[in-house]
């Protein structure tokens, strides 16, 4: 009977312990389908084309590409995207010149019109 009990105790603070760590976690929340998607419309007035990456500061994601003046619509990954993220669009170049960090904020459902080149 002591060990039941025991093992009872234990399994309700560990089930505590790990809603406590959820609710006080600082990292963004987990996604979910029914949340907008973030979109970027990208213009490059440069003659370079890039290869295009989002970061958070800590990872860095595959946004795909973009010609020398060209224009794309990039979705921002729904793991990276809550109320607020602090976001880059780095860009490297395909050719010799210098590689681009643009900053911007994102929040779900919004569209956010971010220039290379100026």
């Amino acid at each position: 009977m002591k060990r039941f009990v025991l093992a009872l105790v234990l399994s309700v603070l560990a089930a505590g312990c790990v809603v406590g760590v959820e609710g006080c976690s600082h990292h963004a929340p987990h996604t979910r389908d029914d949340v907008a998607p973030t979109w970027i419309a990208l213009q490059n007035v440069l003659s370079n084309g890039y290869q295009l990456y989002f970061t958070d500061g800590q990872r860095r994601l595959n946004a795909g590409n973009i010609g020398p003046l060209e224009t794309a619509r990039l979705r921002v990954p729904p793991e990276l995207v809550y109320p607020g993220a602090h976001l880059a669009l780095i860009a490297i170049p395909s050719t010799s010149a210098r590689t681009l960090s643009v900053p911007f904020i994102a929040n779900p459902g919004a569209t956010i019109r971010l220039m290379l080149g100026r």
